[in-house]
């Protein structure tokens, strides 16, 4: 049913819960209040299920016509919008804000010819998200991936030369807006 060597990983369902749960452990989503939470590149759907659990309200964002993705998120039944996420060019709008935007393994930023976004090209998708998808008090948070998408460091100098409130953490970016 699930085939193709990058996707085929997310049927060990118990490593992406466990990965997921640390993950919203260390957001402090276990003890929170409920908040929206938008999941740019939801993949299957693992971390916005979890959320769930936890009586947040989430929303998924992915590309469409992954055999996973397209079973598991009705499933799990999580709203979601189809998206290939592009330089310069904006989210499709949602009609709602988030308390919450988090995107993990990051790799949406990746051009054809071993290409990547610029500052400009990162600094247009945080204002897009700030403009359509935040309000005051919003954070965003950010998990690079190790190689072969691994350029943290650079991403990091593009973004935290921005007017934003940047925390850096291992491979993360939080953005307050």
């Amino acid at each position: 049913l699930f085939h193709g060597q990058t996707y085929a990983k997310y049927t060990d369902f118990k490593r992406y819960f466990i990965i997921n749960l640390r993950r919203i452990y260390r957001l402090g989503l276990h003890k929170s209040s409920p908040v929206r939470i938008l999941d740019i590149g939801s993949g299957a759907g693992f971390f916005c299920w979890l959320c769930k659990q936890y009586g947040h309200d989430v929303h998924a964002l992915d590309i469409p016509g992954v055999a996973i993705f397209d079973y598991l998120i009705p499933a799990f039944n999580i709203p979601r919008t189809y998206c290939y996420i592009q330089p310069n060019i904006s989210i499709p709008k949602m009609d709602q804000s988030f308390h919450l935007i988090v995107a993990f393994a990051i790799c949406f930023h990746e051009l054809e010819g071993n290409q990547r976004w610029n500052r400009n090209n990162w600094l247009y998708f945080l204002n897009d998200i700030k403009k359509n998808f935040a309000h005051s008090g919003t954070k965003m948070h950010l998990f690079f991936n190790d190689h072969p998408h691994g350029d943290f460091e650079q991403v990091k100098s593009y973004v935290t030369s921005s007017n934003y409130t940047i925390k850096v953490g291992h491979k993360t970016l939080e953005i307050n807006f």
